[in-house]
């Protein structure tokens, strides 16, 4: 097959959405580079304006930025474990069809799973209180020059 496209090689995380509450539905995320997360912010508040509210432009920004780092999700929901996800029927999707259509964010997640999501985003590419003190906990003074 001299036409078939090579598929990138991309890094991920696979999370089972499985318990009380959950869609049961497995996905898999890749991290942000930075410069990307920075481009998404601008864009979220490009497309805001400047009259959209402060929790508008942080929750925006969540979701964008959630939705650009889902790669796959499970065909199936209601899944039982991180077992029977890892073994299910997996399918691509886009940052744009995450958007609207068949394959929407809010078609795929219910509200817990979205609040999940919101949080492994956060964790992974937000600075808390926490980690600024234990960097900086741990600086050392260096003299340069003479």
């Amino acid at each position: 097959m001299a036409n078939e496209k090579k598929k990138e090689r991309v890094e991920v995380l696979e999370y089972a959405l499985c318990g009380r509450g959950y869609s049961g539905r497995g996905v898999r995320m890749r991290e942000l580079p930075a410069d990307e997360r920075n481009e998404i912010l601008s864009e979220v508040a490009l497309a805001l304006g400047k009259d959209a509210s402060m929790i508008a432009y942080q929750l925006a920004c969540v979701t964008a930025c959630v939705q650009r780092m889902i790669v796959q999700v499970t065909e199936a929901k209601g899944l039982a474990d991180a077992a029977a996800v890892h073994t299910a029927t997996w399918i691509d999707v886009t940052a744009f069809e995450l958007q609207s259509g068949p394959q929407s964010y809010k078609k795929l997640f219910n509200a817990k799973d979205d609040a999940l999501l919101a949080q492994i985003y956060r964790t992974g590419h937000e600075v808390g209180h926490g980690d600024a003190e234990l960097v900086m906990g741990k600086a050392i003074p260096v003299v340069l020059g003479e």
